[in-house]
């Protein structure tokens, strides 16, 4: 192969960062994939002999790789994952309406109190799981640190906004922040860490903003007001996860041609979102702070972080429209 004085060209490398090894490259608009048997440092042989003998001795450790092959498996990995999703969350639903035959008559009005909460929480954990597990499909590691930060950012704020919020609802402003910066900073540690310290710094930030700014917003709300703000902070945030994931798809899975680790089966999605699911509920409901699950009907008393001046009043369970969720006020003093 010759070249003309001053001709450009566009050579790219694919590395896998864990063995140390040169897996992939892109010649001049041609793709090819390296074996593992090649060296690290080999290139495709036909860029090595002369051009009169390129079409007669192509090394047998490389091949073209089949784009459109990998783009179509992608795709069906892809919507494979969407259906898991909408199966795992049917069945969460289904099984909370089963448990609900368990309540005893007396205490039915509590389920209209419940019922918008778990529908948020299974929302989110359905949501969550397959967006980290469809980025936990892939070997993502040799991606740029523009891609490695924008999916520790992403996970750290989601997590921590979207668990936080819904926490924080229920169970007042400390239990929404504790975790939604923690689940934040394990998941978006987990999802990051092979992308470099960037990402690694950006995850971090994310869950510490994402975790308090989802419990703070929903603890200042008024509950009537709440019950309206959440189904667009809920879509909104679904929204965010899929636009996320469709970058994903096609800046990591289809442009840097990423490799296949394993396939998250219903089994794992499953199992994983009822454990989570499991988990958070018990928390929503065995620890109430907030109006929001109508503590008063539940426990029969009255939120513990309401302010001073109002527990003086002489109608103790009557909550002025100036107070907020978390027991301030917006009074001027």
């Amino acid at each position: 192969m010759t070249f003309e004085k001053d001709e450009q060209f566009e050579v790219r490398l694919r590395v896998d960062r864990l063995h140390m090894t040169i897996v992939g490259i892109e010649f001049d608009g041609t793709e090819y994939e390296i074996l593992p048997k090649a060296s690290s440092t080999e290139l495709p042989h036909n860029t090595h002999h002369h051009h009169g003998h390129e079409g007669h001795h192509h090394s047998d450790s490389t091949k073209e790789i089949p784009v459109d092959q990998h783009r179509q498996t992608s795709k069906q990995l892809l919507i494979r994952q969407l259906i898991f999703g909408a199966c795992t969350l049917t069945f969460l639903i289904l099984c909370q309406a089963g448990l609900t035959l368990f309540i005893p008559k007396d205490h039915q009005n509590l389920i209209w109190d419940i019922a918008p909460w778990t529908l948020y929480l299974d929302l989110t954990v359905v949501s969550l799981v397959a967006t980290i597990g469809y980025l936990r499909m892939y070997r993502y590691a040799q991606t740029n640190h523009m891609t490695g930060m924008m999916i520790g950012m992403t996970v750290g704020m989601q997590v921590g906004m979207m668990t936080g919020g819904v926490i924080g609802a229920t169970d007042g402003y400390f239990a929404g922040a504790m975790v939604g910066v923690g689940l934040g900073t394990v998941l978006g540690l987990t999802t990051s860490w092979c992308c470099g310290p960037m990402a690694i710094t950006q995850s971090l930030m994310s869950a510490v903003m994402g975790g308090t700014m989802g419990a703070m917003i929903v603890s200042m709300m008024p509950p009537d007001q709440l019950s309206l703000f959440m189904p667009l902070f809920t879509v909104l945030n679904l929204a965010i996860l899929t636009w996320f994931t469709r970058l994903f798809f096609k800046d990591c899975v289809i442009g840097e041609h990423c490799d296949l680790l394993r396939p998250m089966n219903l089994g794992t999605m499953l199992g994983t979102s009822v454990t989570a699911v499991t988990i958070l509920s018990g928390l929503m409901l065995l620890n109430p702070k907030t109006p929001s699950l109508v503590q008063k009907e539940i426990l029969g008393k009255l939120n513990p972080f309401q302010a001073d001046e109002v527990l003086t009043t002489s109608d103790k369970n009557s909550k002025s429209s100036a107070e907020m969720s978390c027991g301030g006020t917006m009074k001027a003093p």
